[in-house]
């Protein structure tokens, strides 16, 4: 299946939610629209901090379409903007990013679940 792609200009969402993250980030890039639960952004805010280098999203809100494309879980809550996958550079220390990433998620209702080659990040219900 070939996943259609709008070109860029027609959802340009460069714009700087924080310090150190942009709107594009977390959108979704076959169909431009995006969702972002505050929680997430509040916790990658945090991330960044305590790792003192970037922290990448290799996924942050995905449409149904785009879901089904990549093999997606049906209840994923990237569908709703309460998960993201993420990251580091390969130069930086997997150690610490992996002590930041864990020691953050105290703090949120946040799930942490390491992948192969990143962490998958998604909030919780506070009340199950």
């Amino acid at each position: 299946m070939n996943l259609f792609r709008i070109p860029e200009p027609y959802y340009n969402n460069n714009i700087k939610i924080a310090e150190h993250f942009n709107l594009s980030e977390f959108t979704c890039p076959c169909c431009g629209r995006v969702m972002l639960d505050k929680r997430i952004l509040d916790y990658l805010i945090e991330v960044r901090q305590r790792f003192g280098a970037p922290v990448i999203v290799t996924s942050g809100y995905r449409c149904e379409l785009h879901n089904l494309h990549i093999g997606g879980r049906e209840d994923s809550k990237h569908l709703v903007g309460q998960a993201v996958d993420i990251t580091k550079r390969l130069t930086d220390d997997l150690k610490k990013f992996r002590e930041a990433v864990i020691q953050t998620s105290w703090k949120y209702p946040i799930e942490v679940v390491y992948e192969t080659d990143h962490y998958h990040i998604e909030v919780q219900d506070e009340n199950p």
